[in-house]
């Protein structure tokens, strides 16, 4: 079937979406399992709110972008909208990707919430090698893929837009912890590793 008859059949586009959808919440929910499941330390938790802030983002965002899909279809975006449709949910699929295999390689390391251990390994291979915080720019990835799946432009503000806030936020408030707990060791990292999200951009 060629995407461009994707146009013809939005049923098929609504099943393709649910269960692109559906796998990322079971890998978000794997995720949070594995946090729950972590070996108890002594640490610091840092995250003053931010794990909270990105939930609201996601869920006023997706709930927002759905609305915006169905009741203000002038944003919609019919050029090329079967492939802007398929771009944004093969993004969906790589962004999961990335992050489920930066969680992979912080194994007990990874939480939800920001929690820091003085003694705490830093975390240097596999994506960290490139950049500071992967697991964000798999979520990132994902929403943008989400955002650009509704093929509405009004959708797409609002998928992208509050999550992106709220991830330069966490970040902002990780790091601060992570320089402040853990010290030299984050500082040397940082510094060997420029970029937080993006190679070569920031």
């Amino acid at each position: 079937m060629q995407l461009a008859s994707l146009a013809a059949f939005p049923g098929l586009k609504i099943f393709i979406f649910l269960i692109t959808f559906f796998a990322w919440m079971m890998a978000e929910g794997a995720n949070a399992k594995r946090d729950k499941q972590r070996p108890q330390t002594k640490s610091t938790l840092k995250d003053r709110g931010s794990k909270t802030t990105i939930l609201v983002a996601v869920y006023i965002g997706m709930i927002s972008a759905s609305i915006f899909a169905v009741f203000f279809t002038g944003a919609d975006v019919n050029s090329y909208s079967p492939y802007i449709f398929a771009l944004g949910i093969a993004m969906v699929w790589v962004g999961i990707y990335i992050r489920e295999t930066a969680v992979k390689t912080l194994g007990n390391n990874f939480t939800t919430v920001v929690i820091v251990e003085r003694n705490q390994k830093v975390i240097n291979s596999g994506l960290y090698r490139y950049v500071r915080h992967p697991s964000y720019t798999g979520a990132l990835i994902t929403m943008l893929g989400f955002g650009l799946s509704f093929t509405n432009v009004l959708s797409f503000a609002a998928c992208f837009i509050p999550v992106l806030i709220a991830i330069i936020n966490r970040i902002g408030i990780e790091e601060r912890a992570l320089k402040g707990v853990i010290g030299k060791p984050y500082l040397d990292y940082a510094q060997a590793t420029n970029y937080r999200l993006i190679p070569l951009i920031w």
